[in-house]
């Protein structure tokens, strides 16, 4: 009985361990690309005012950056912004806060280049970049980046009129929900369906 323990006790300590092992800087990098922004947490945090611009990269005592920084709002040790950047470039998410400590704009970045604006709060995309899947349930979900949808898709004619949306989707956590929008080559509204959950409620 005594062996049973102190053998169930070592399992539990080298399970304890490896869990809480820090990632190596090869598996942070491969993360990251991999857009798992939670391996951040393993790296530096500072003030953004301790880095260095140079050429639209940052860097801190000559190297570049890897990790977070932050900013304050004047007098107050609330932070107002935080970033995660990957050598030298903003890489992951850019996340406006509010003096409570409410998020009230979150954007990505790869590369130094927003890639996402509005994340979860009435962002724009082409509805081609929507992923469907089936939920739990078996109802099919609309993802951007992994994520259920909060937002409006677009549709644009083809050329020569690309830069004309014709349709217009709202999602709400990746189901259509809100006032849809067909319009013509003019951009004349021509069509308006109003859905709840998926369904179609009204047109006019």
């Amino acid at each position: 009985m005594k062996s049973i323990l102190q053998h169930t006790f070592i399992l539990c300590a080298i399970l304890f361990f490896a869990c809480n092992q820090q990632p190596q800087w090869k598996e942070i990098q491969a993360r990251i690309k991999k857009d798992d922004f939670s391996v951040y947490q393993y790296l530096p945090d500072c003030h953004c005012a301790d880095l260095e611009e140079r050429n639209g990269k940052f860097y801190r005592q000559d190297s570049l950056y890897t990790g977070r920084c932050y900013l304050k709002y004047p007098n107050s040790d609330k932070k107002y912004e935080k970033r995660q950047l990957f050598k030298g470039q903003l890489y992951g998410n850019r996340i406006l806060l509010s003096l409570k400590g409410d998020t009230i704009g979150r954007s990505i970045y790869k590369g130094g280049k927003e890639v996402r604006t509005s994340v979860g709060n009435q962002e724009r995309c082409a509805c081609e970049e929507l992923e469907k899947k089936d939920n739990k349930y078996g109802k099919p979900i609309a993802y951007l980046y992994d994520e259920p949808f909060t937002g409006v898709c677009e549709r644009y004619f083809p050329a020569p009129h690309d830069t004309t949306v014709y349709l217009e989707i709202p999602y709400e956590n990746g189901i259509i929900h809100g006032e849809s929008f067909i319009y013509n080559k003019n951009g004349d509204l021509v069509l308006k369906e109003r859905y709840v959950n998926g369904k179609v409620i009204s047109s006019e």
